[in-house]
């Protein structure tokens, strides 16, 4: 829903640690269903899931 969200500001609205959710987000970077575009300040996450591809433009 954010996708220039922090991992500290992830980790407050789930109710985890941050080290967690640097696991999680670590995880999910090497089975390539998210990425990081750009740097840690001015960068975004992005879903590159091919299931997800296009969805919200067919709607």
């Amino acid at each position: 829903m954010n996708p220039q969200i922090s991992i500290a500001k992830m980790a407050e609205s789930m109710g985890l640690s941050t080290r967690q959710v640097q696991k999680y987000v670590k995880r999910l970077q090497e089975l390539h269903k998210v990425a990081r575009i750009g740097g840690r300040k001015v960068g975004e996450w992005k879903i590159i899931d091919e299931e997800y591809e296009g969805f919200f433009n067919s709607l």
